[in-house]
């Protein structure tokens, strides 16, 4: 027996996780203009509750980032990364 009823264990859909991702109060950008890979894993983590494997959310990370919902503001892979002198 549950104390607050049946809980609703299905894992969140790709509109709900992305509701959240962007949503302007809780969101990636909520208190900065700016995230990175590891800040969208961090938050689908909180939004899924346990309900997605690792795996799964990796997916849905760089499907997140690789969305029209993101603008990419550095260029991907080594060629624009800076290296020390």
């Amino acid at each position: 027996m549950l104390c607050w009823g049946a809980p609703d264990l299905s894992a969140p859909g790709w509109d709900e996780l992305t509701a959240a991702l962007v949503n302007e109060e809780v969101g990636l950008c909520a208190r900065d203009a700016r995230f990175t890979e590891a800040d969208v894993v961090e938050h689908l983590c909180a939004a899924c509750g346990g309900r997605l494997t690792g795996e799964e959310i990796a997916g849905l990370a760089a499907r997140f980032l690789a969305s029209e919902l993101v603008v990419r503001l550095t260029p991907t892979g080594e060629a624009g990364r800076r290296r020390a002198a």
